[in-house]
């Protein structure tokens, strides 16, 4: 016959068994969620975001790309325009976004240049995001209006050689890839030529259509549609190749300044500290949806060479770009006034 005393040890030991397996149990609810939670992503809509005004080529880009991002993740991608600052303004807001994967930044290459030429753009470009992908590139053209007398790169820096100053070039934003490469040819050339600010390319191809400035360098996705109204002339392309649209136009290093290559180009990045896992999921979407018959059909007329990378090639490549840019922004001393 059992003493009190066993008894009550029995009975503790049934309440300690009990609240043990409780515990468990509610450890067992928890943890699976959990792990779905992990492996679930993405489970809602992703927010695109892009630092430019709607209609541009940033935007253009990246609404065809959501379009396919929402196909290959089975979610909706949301297209959402935060501009200002040239692109400053959508880059900080995705830069305190929860590095979740949800909030994504589309932008083309002056998101590596801004923080270089814009003392309070409030953000480092390597370190406060993650590269996901590189999307693609457009070559840019150096366009002449119809009414100038040139016809080739050689030409145009011969008069700019031999009238200092007359020659005019319009800038359509400071530090954008057309700038880039308008500075990158001043420099190459040694030619005394005037930089002419406008609030955009479309004013600036205006200006150039219309005479009032020489020469503009251009991301071709604006310059092809005014080509067959005959009011500007392409003399050359920055790309390496020249580019199928425009077969009979050399590129800038085959008139005379070897090297030279200058593109714009795109690429997703996401917050500082997005894992990986999410990172390279969202690669391998951008990769396949780039290659769609859909994104060449809408984007290969403007001359929109379609990339793809992996994370760790998207971050290889900002930073060799990075060094590029850097050293053209100190020998040139681009920065904007604030």
């Amino acid at each position: 016959m059992m003493n009190n005393k066993t008894s009550r040890q029995d009975g503790g030991c049934q309440q300690l068994l009990s609240a043990l397996l409780a515990v468990a149990t509610a450890a067992g609810v928890v943890a699976a969620p959990m792990a779905s939670a992990q492996t679930a992503y993405p489970d809602r809509p992703i927010t695109l975001v892009v630092p430019a005004p709607p209609g541009g080529g940033v935007d253009t880009v990246g609404r065809v790309l959501a379009q396919q991002l929402s196909l290959q993740l089975n979610v909706s991608v949301i297209i959402e325009n935060k501009t200002g600052a040239g692109g400053v303004v959508g880059a900080r807001y995705v830069k305190q976004a929860k590095p979740d994967g949800y909030t994504l930044l589309l932008n083309a290459n002056h998101q590596i240049v801004n923080p270089m030429i814009r003392p309070s753009a409030g953000y480092d470009a390597i370190k406060d995001f993650e590269a996901i992908s590189i999307v693609g590139r457009v070559p840019l053209g150096v366009v002449v209006s119809s009414k100038a007398p040139y016809t080739s790169i050689g030409e145009l820096f011969a008069a700019a050689k031999a009238h200092p100053g007359d020659i005019a070039w319009a800038n359509s934003s400071t530090g954008t890839a057309g700038h880039l490469g308008t500075e990158l040819l001043r420099s190459r050339s040694g030619a005394d030529t005037t930089l002419i600010n406008y609030n955009g390319g479309a004013p600036a191809l205006t200006a150039v259509m219309g005479g009032q400035v020489t020469a503009m360098v251009e991301p071709l996705t604006s310059v092809l549609p005014h080509v067959p109204s005959g009011k500007i002339r392409v003399i050359a392309v920055t790309s390496a190749q020249r580019v199928p649209q425009l077969p009979d136009v050399p590129t800038v290093a085959e008139s005379g300044l070897p090297g030279f290559e200058m593109n714009s180009w795109y690429a997703v990045w996401a917050p500082k500290d997005t894992p990986m896992a999410i990172r390279k999921k969202v690669a391998d979407a951008v990769n396949a949806a780039v290659h769609s018959q859909m994104f060449r059909d809408r984007l290969e007329a403007s001359a929109y060479q379609p990339e793809g990378s992996s994370p760790e090639q998207a971050t290889a490549f900002e930073i060799e770009q990075a060094k590029g840019y850097q050293a053209l922004v100190d020998k040139v001393k681009i920065k904007v006034e604030e």
